[in-house]
C-alpha cells in the first residue's frame, strides 16, 4: 500500500456518504410535497362531491340535511325507466368512529347547515 492512499480513500467514501445523503434528502422532500399535492386534489374532489350530495338531498328531501352523518347514513331512491336505484347520498369516503366525514388530511370536515356549506378544519385549507 502506498503512502497517501488510505487518506484519499476516507475523503472518497466520506464524499459519496454526503452525495447519496443529498439526493436522500431530495427525493424525500419531493415525496413528501407530491403527498401532500395529492391529499390537495382530493380534498377539492371530496368537497365537490359533498356538496353535490347536500343537493341532490335538499331537491329529493326539500329541507338541509341535520349534519354530514345523514348523507352518510340515509338511503337516497331514485326512479328510473326499468325501476327504482337504491345509494346513499354519500359512499365511500372516509369517516371516524362517530361516522363523522374526515378530510385526506385526517381531520373532520364542518358543515354550516343554514348556509349549506361544507369545508375542511384542517388549517390552511378551511376557506377551500
Amino acid at each position: 500500500m502506498q503512502r497517501g492512499q488510505a487518506g484519499r480513500t476516507v475523503f472518497e467514501t466520506l464524499l459519496i456518504t454526503s452525495l447519496v445523503g443529498i439526493l436522500l434528502f431530495v427525493a424525500i422532500s419531493n415525496f413528501l410535497t407530491s403527498v401532500r399535492v395529492v391529499r390537495e386534489v382530493a380534498l377539492r374532489s371530496e368537497l365537490g362531491n359533498i356538496r353535490t350530495a347536500i343537493v341532490l338531498y335538499i331537491t329529493l328531501i326539500r329541507r338541509s340535511p341535520e349534519s354530514l352523518r345523514d348523507l352518510v347514513r340515509e338511503d337516497c331512491t331514485l326512479p328510473t325507466g326499468s325501476g327504482l336505484i337504491k345509494y346513499k347520498y354519500i359512499e365511500r369516503m372516509a369517516v371516524d368512529k362517530d361516522g363523522n366525514l374526515i378530510d385526506p388530511f385526517g381531520n373532520p370536515f364542518s358543515y354550516e347547515r343554514k348556509t349549506g356549506w361544507v369545508k375542511s378544519s384542517t388549517k390552511g385549507y378551511e376557506s377551500w
